[in-house]
């Protein structure tokens, strides 16, 4: 059975919002369809009712317009109504209320424009990446209130764990966003005895969603694959006893870091 997801909790509320915040846009009637919040979430049905909870608050509003998905224009269709059923297609974006809710102090997406493409990454050949994204002043943020890693999209949570590894002495590449091969950073370490490759999958998980043992067999497989000397799973939420046991056996070759992991790794790190 689906939990049931409430937005009564200041906290819960305003980090979801923080997240429709990441894709509205209202200079290019950028907004976030439906379909992309569902995995967020977790469930379709649980989606669906916070959505709805905060329309009905009065802080997010459905648009009049749709996605083409052949050519990713925009067409009108009539104003949804919060009585029926949720399109994957319909787009929601902040009202008047929802951005005044959201602390203005405080907003990493500002400084990362989701209307242009993200730069080329520039990798030079000892493959030390330098990210766009993560900055002195948002780890200290993150180091006062690690809740803040909710607001991150996927992507950024990424080019946090690529950050940290850098910090920790590695050389670091950020693979493709589309066709990572099971592994979005590939962190190596020099020195005179020997070389260490390791490979990590970031899950940018909402709180009360873990990473399953399914996640850590598969990482396992892509470590044995290319030989790596260890793979690690970073994420915003926890493992299930499954997984934590699958690592245990494998203590030397995959490593675990939860929610409560990265507070410290931040803090270690800025």
């Amino acid at each position: 059975m689906n939990k049931v997801h409430k937005t009564n909790s200041p906290n819960d509320r305003e980090r979801i919002l923080r997240f429709i915040r990441h894709f509205c846009e209202p200079e290019t009637c950028r907004a976030l369809q439906f379909e992309r919040f569902i995995p967020e979430i977790g469930s379709r049905e649980s989606a669906e009712q916070v959505l709805k909870e905060l329309w009905q608050k009065g802080l997010v509003q459905p648009t009049n317009a749709e996605i083409d998905p052949e050519d990713g224009a925009l067409f009108e269709v009539p104003m949804p109504k919060i009585e029926e059923p949720i399109k994957d297609s319909t787009q929601f974006v902040l009202s008047d209320l929802g951005y005044k809710s959201v602390d203005p102090l405080y907003d990493p997406f500002t400084e990362y424009s989701l209307t242009t493409d993200p730069p080329e990454l520039y990798v030079p050949e000892n493959i030390i990446i330098a990210t766009e994204f993560i900055n002195e002043r948002l780890l200290e943020e993150l180091k006062k209130d690690p809740e803040k890693m909710f607001s991150l999209s996927p992507r950024q949570f990424e080019e946090l764990v690529a950050e940290l590894f850098y910090r920790e002495g590695f050389d670091v590449e950020l693979t493709p966003e589309k066709k990572d091969g099971g592994r979005d950073v590939i962190a190596i370490s020099h020195n005179e005895l020997s070389s260490h490759l390791y490979l990590a999958e970031c899950k940018r998980y909402s709180p009360n969603r873990p990473v399953g043992v399914e996640y850590v067999r598969s990482l396992y497989g892509v470590v044995e694959a290319e030989k790596a000397t260890r793979g690690i799973i970073a994420t915003t939420s926890y493992f299930t006893k499954g997984a934590q046991a699958f690592s245990q056996d494998l203590k030397w070759r995959i490593g675990l870091k939860d929610y409560t992991n990265l507070q410290s790794w931040i803090k270690r790190n800025s």
